[in-house]
């Protein structure tokens, strides 16, 4: 087992038993905080997956071995927008900016959904119901004085007409989040093109021939995963008591964020680095 894989199912066992530890901290909590869980789900399912992929998998068809790192990088990227969609709502210490955030990404996702055309009468009454939510989400949100102080006009107009990605474009998410921007952007692009079948990553998937080498490409991303989970974690016990005393009392903790916490003047130094050769 490489260096890579056994740091990151260290890291990804104290993510788990540090978000399980605030559970009680946040079930009296309102939605938006409470829902802060439903993320952290969503984001270590996509880290287990990650780790369980970049095992040799058997073809069922061929008896081959292979390492998947082009499902890997898909998962990847929907892991790292997960974590900049949760700094974006709990990263910033104004409380009530971060309320309004969750309740205009909730509005887009609700949105979006009643674009759906469906063909079940549950269904139905479900969008139905929804419709009348976003009425009440878009009263809540255009009360808040944050919502005009904090979006310009234009901004606004993108928002209301259900544009939450343009104005929350995933650069700028990763900016608020502390990302080195060189780093973010090469990360993202990689990330894209093998989500969306990028030439660059069929040209990899087919020269990648032997395990050592696919081995080399998933390690790549259980890289970014140990960085990100370091930067998760920093935010997430900042909610939670209980959280924060796991995390402490870890005994790899400290070795594990030492290595894997690299914060951006770091990444600038690196790339300052590259760039005067």
């Amino acid at each position: 087992m490489c260096n890579y894989t056994k740091s990151y199912r260290k890291l990804l066992f104290i993510l788990f038993r540090v978000v399980q530890s605030s559970i009680n901290d946040f079930s009296s909590q309102e939605e938006w905080k409470s829902f802060a869980h439903a993320l952290s789900l969503k984001i270590y399912r996509h880290l287990v997956t990650i780790e369980r992929l970049s095992s040799p998998q058997l073809d069922p068809i061929t008896g081959d071995r292979h390492v998947d790192f082009a499902s890997i990088n898909v998962l990847c990227r929907a892991m790292l927008e997960n974590f900049l969609v949760f700094s974006h709502i709990y990263g910033t210490e104004d409380q009530s900016l971060g309320e309004l955030r969750f309740r205009l990404w909730k509005c887009y996702g609700l949105m979006k959904r009643q674009k759906i055309k469906t063909s079940t009468t549950t269904y139905d009454c479900q969008i139905a119901a929804e419709r009348q939510e976003i009425a009440d989400l878009w009263n809540q949100i255009k009360k808040s004085p944050l919502y005009e102080q904090k979006y310009s006009k234009a901004q606004r107009g993108q928002l209301e007409a259900e544009n939450w990605m343009g104005v929350n474009k995933a650069p700028i998410l990763a900016k608020e989040a502390g990302l080195h921007q060189n780093y973010f952007a090469n990360l993202y692009n990689s990330g894209s093109g093998y989500g969306h079948s990028g030439y660059i990553s069929a040209i990899q998937v087919s020269q990648a021939r032997t395990l050592e080498k696919q081995q080399e490409l998933a390690n790549v991303s259980l890289g970014v995963g140990l960085f990100i989970m370091t930067h998760f974690l920093l935010m997430f016990v900042e909610m939670s008591t209980d959280a924060k005393n796991v995390l402490e009392a870890d005994p790899d903790s400290n070795a594990l964020f030492s290595r894997w916490h690299i914060q951006e003047h770091e990444w600038e130094k690196l790339y300052s680095k590259q760039y005067r050769k």
